[in-house]
């Protein structure tokens, strides 16, 4: 647990979604999309975490 409460876990998943937005975030500041789908963005982002967690399993 760290000192907020949360498990490393979960502050390793929040740690990269928040990459993950940041990212899409970039893309947008550069004018490389044109809309930016946050619905998409977010199941992506779990998507590849997920894929992430089960690489390490």
């Amino acid at each position: 647990m760290t000192s907020y409460g949360f498990s490393d876990d979960y502050r390793l998943h929040d740690d990269y979604l928040r990459r993950e937005l940041q990212v899409a975030f970039d893309q947008v500041d550069r004018g490389e999309v044109n809309d930016l789908d946050m619905d998409a963005v977010l199941v992506e982002a779990h998507r590849r975490y997920a894929e992430r967690k089960e690489d390490r399993v």
